[in-house]
């Protein structure tokens, strides 16, 4: 753990951490983020991650341009950094701002890619949207979204890709109506 933060370049920080006592092996999963895409395979390296960091950077490349921001998820055990690391991928744009079509290159590309089945493809295309929902005498905006997607590259090779969903839920207060014309 101590080794990831020194690693970390001047903007890269840890916003997450959990533990993993009943894993073999035991590990901490230690999130990172504030680290630019150009800068993943120097840290994996500096890191000395037992995996090719090439594959990393492949995947990332691959994501042309689509990819606005990075986090790292490394697995930190006694003996360095675990084969495993996940690579959550980010727009710019904020989740809950997004809608079917500003999502549709980000699918579509890890469709091509071979990430994601035409199905679930499908589903995520569907998934981001907004609707009204009554209760309790008010009316609520319900936004439906994707939050990032993580690819995880594992011994050199991409292993699984998902999409993280989210729903957001807030009270409508719609501001004061215009006057008739």
């Amino acid at each position: 753990v101590e080794r990831i933060f020194a690693a970390l370049p001047e903007t890269g920080y840890v916003f997450h951490a959990g533990a993993f006592p009943g894993r073999s092996p035991r590990a901490f999963r230690i999130l990172v983020t504030g680290v630019s895409t150009e800068e993943v395979p120097s840290l994996l390296e500096k890191l000395q991650w037992s995996g090719p960091t090439a594959a990393a950077a492949e995947a990332l490349a691959a994501m042309g341009g689509l990819v606005d921001h990075v986090s790292l998820s490394l697995d930190a055990t006694a003996r360095g950094l675990g084969p495993r690391v996940g690579l959550d991928l980010y727009s710019s744009m904020k989740w809950t701002a997004m809608d079917r079509k500003e999502w549709s290159p980000f699918i579509d590309r890890i469709e091509e890619l071979g990430w994601c089945l035409p199905a679930k493809a499908d589903g995520l295309r569907r998934w981001p949207g907004i609707e009204r929902l009554l209760g309790g005498g008010e009316m609520y905006l319900v936004r439906q979204g994707i939050s990032h997607v993580k690819v995880v590259v594992e011994r050199g090779a991409r292993t699984v890709a998902k999409a993280y969903a989210g729903v957001d839920v807030h009270p409508h207060r719609p501001g004061p109506r215009p006057p008739p014309a």
